[in-house]
């Protein structure tokens, strides 16, 4: 007899005198079964209610990572911006330099950005979030540490196509560890820190500039060293090994595809 079974059987017929006979006691066997299942379903539903809890927590912590790397690195991009004019004018060069300087960072972050992405299915997010990281605060230093306009160019440059990898990885990230219904939030929330890195930045680098023009590279620098130890330390892997796409077939920004989308 289960236990549901059992709870349910219907009373025993009074005896002579007016007394309710006793139920029928299960064989010893059956009931240590009952206490065990009913143990088993208790255990069952608080270790269930605890992963939820646990899930939950975890996803806090990894949004909060995630949010903050994104400032940083946007922040930094946001530094330079009310900078970049007298940086370039220190080193005897004009608005057409500058413009070049700008355009070279956008299009490397355009051509490899889907690359990035593309290598994230293939390799794990992880590792291509820290490359990410670590090529943003190495180029900040080598831009701070520039002491000719090719060196500029070739830290912007480098600046574009390894600091490209963040947004991509960090929204796959998203897509990896949410929800359908927790998705469209966190993405929005990645979409908010990119906005405060570009509040924050030219702000941050405005004022530290009073001192040096070089100063607000070092800092944005160090700032990305502090993302990259949180993330190494504490932020998991959210694509697994069997999920991964080991023949993924890199290619760059689809123009085409780009073109046609909007008239579908």
């Amino acid at each position: 007899m289960s236990l549901f079974h059992y709870h349910n059987a219907p009373h025993q017929p009074n005896v002579p005198g007016g007394a309710r006979a006793a139920p029928p006691r299960p064989p010893a066997g059956k009931t240590l079964q009952r206490l065990c299942e009913r143990e088993i379903i208790t255990e069952l539903w608080y270790v269930g209610s605890l992963q939820g809890f646990v899930m939950r927590d975890t996803n806090r912590k990894n949004m909060i990572i995630l949010f903050f790397t994104l400032v940083v690195v946007m922040m930094g991009f946001g530094m330079i911006l009310p900078l970049l004019g007298f940086y370039v004018e220190s080193f005897g060069a004009g608005g057409v330099a500058l413009g070049l300087l700008t355009a070279s960072y956008a299009l490397m972050q355009f051509i490899f950005a889907p690359l990035w992405g593309q290598l994230s299915d293939r390799y794990g997010r992880k590792p291509i979030l820290l490359i990410g990281i670590l090529g943003n605060a190495l180029t900040q230093l080598l831009f701070g540490l520039s002491t000719e306009l090719w060196m500029l160019f070739a830290a912007r440059a480098l600046a574009g196509i390894l600091s490209s990898a963040t947004g991509p990885v960090a929204m796959a990230f998203i897509g990896d560890s949410t929800s359908e219904e927790q998705r469209s939030g966190g993405m929005g929330l990645m979409g908010a820190a990119m906005g405060v890195g570009m509040v924050l930045g030219p702000g941050l680098g405005g004022l530290l500039a009073r001192d040096s023009l070089s100063l607000p590279f070092f800092v944005a620098s160090a700032l990305s060293v502090l993302a990259l130890v949180l993330v190494v330390l504490l932020l998991p892997e959210s694509l697994p090994e069997h999920d991964r796409k080991r023949e993924t077939t890199l290619r760059g920004p689809q123009l085409a595809e780009l073109w046609r989308g909007p008239f579908r």
